[in-house]
């Protein structure tokens, strides 16, 4: 993969963007800018069943969309970040993220993404966007975060 420089950077960020936001349009998944990084937060019901581990069908679409976006753009890598809801032990709820992390880098792996840009981290239940006192918020906090990180020469 070859390596961006200084203000490089932020114009093919700005790209990535706006083919993100393209493909990525109408499916629910937010595309947040954070500096030169991107974030992807997808919505829960998208993702995992509760207590899953397997890819949804309903997720195949929207991580098809970012396969493609990625392809385009290979001078960047992926960080697939797993989280919970509190339902379960810290331990397990720490291997179920992981687990839903590794599930989506084998996805994204399978749509000929190099692994090498894949790296995989699993939050547990440490970061809750939602309240877990229903069903319906631990759903939202069942999901896996993108988060697109340009390679530099720095």
């Amino acid at each position: 993969i070859g390596a961006l420089a200084g203000s490089a950077i932020g114009n093919y960020m700005d790209k990535q963007e706006a083919a993100l936001k393209s493909e990525l349009a109408d499916t629910g998944v937010q595309v947040i800018r954070d500096g030169e990084q991107l974030r992807l937060i997808i919505p829960g019901e998208l993702t995992f069943a509760f207590d899953g581990t397997q890819v949804q069908s309903n997720f195949y679409p929207v991580l098809n969309d970012v396969a493609i976006v990625l392809a385009e753009f290979e001078k960047t890598k992926l960080s697939i970040e797993g989280h919970t809801d509190s339902t379960g032990s810290d331990m397990y709820n720490q291997d179920l993220s992981m687990a839903r992390a590794n599930s989506v880098a084998a996805y994204l792996s399978q749509q000929n993404i190099s692994p090498d840009r894949l790296q995989t981290l699993g939050l547990g239940e440490s970061q809750p966007i939602a309240s877990n006192a229903s069903e319906e918020s631990r759903q939202k906090n069942r999901r896996v975060e993108l988060n697109i990180i340009p390679v530099s020469n720095s």
